[in-house]
């Protein structure tokens, strides 16, 4: 996959990105954190749901 980085708004370079299964699970994982504040559109995938935890802890 071809990694896109951009600061402040404008692209800085594009990159080749090659993961393992592992590495690219803890990257989904690690962008789904990054994006928890935001609230996720209706079709987000099943990482971007809340999850309610007992005494009322909420985390995505």
């Amino acid at each position: 996959m071809t990694l896109g980085i951009v600061r402040l708004g404008k692209r800085v370079v594009l990159a080749p990105l090659v993961l393992s299964v592992d590495e690219a699970e803890q990257l989904h994982a690690g962008l789904c954190f990054a994006l928890a504040p935001e609230t996720p559109p209706v079709d987000a995938p099943e990482c971007r749901k809340s999850v309610r935890y007992p005494g009322g802890r909420q985390q995505y």
